[in-house]
């Protein structure tokens, strides 16, 4: 059995009609998140940062839909880089992913000091274990301060 007709009897219907129908609902899904996203803290920080050091972004997103939050938040002007998953062939947490990250960043920016800040326990310890400073976001926050910026 071919890929289409596959496709097209678990779909129910015409492959590309379900195609259409899945892009549809990917679509309101993207626009309901959008909606709900806000400025965090840190977003507040980057045009401190800007100038003094790269801003990357590392995340499991599609580049696309990552490239819109960062920009439904204000935040775009602000990065250097974005990195996602695809970038790399694995997600984060694995530790592949961070080996893969502190590398790319090396090799382009010439930087070995690296700071991480994430949402998730679990991707800031591996980004430790990775030889990366990892916080969360309010860990990160409370070392900030203007001596630093």
């Amino acid at each position: 059995m071919n890929q289409r007709v596959f496709f097209a009897l678990i779909a129910g219907g015409k492959p590309h009609e379900a195609i259409r129908k899945a892009h549809e609902r990917r679509q309101v899904f993207r626009e309901e998140i959008l909606k709900e996203i806000e400025p965090s803290p840190i977003t507040k920080l980057l045009p401190k940062l800007y100038d003094r050091y790269p801003i990357l972004v590392a995340s499991n997103d599609t580049k696309d839909f990552l490239i819109d939050k960062l920009a439904k938040v204000g935040a775009l002007p602000y990065i250097h880089h974005v990195y996602t998953a695809s970038d790399f062939g694995i997600l984060k947490p694995h530790d592949a992913f961070f080996v893969k990250l502190r590398s790319e960043i090396e090799e382009r920016f010439g930087h070995t000091r690296m700071i991480f800040v994430d949402d998730l326990e679990e991707n800031v310890e591996a980004a430790k274990r990775n030889g990366f400073e990892a916080y969360k976001p309010e860990e990160f926050l409370e070392i900030v301060h203007e001596s630093i910026l």
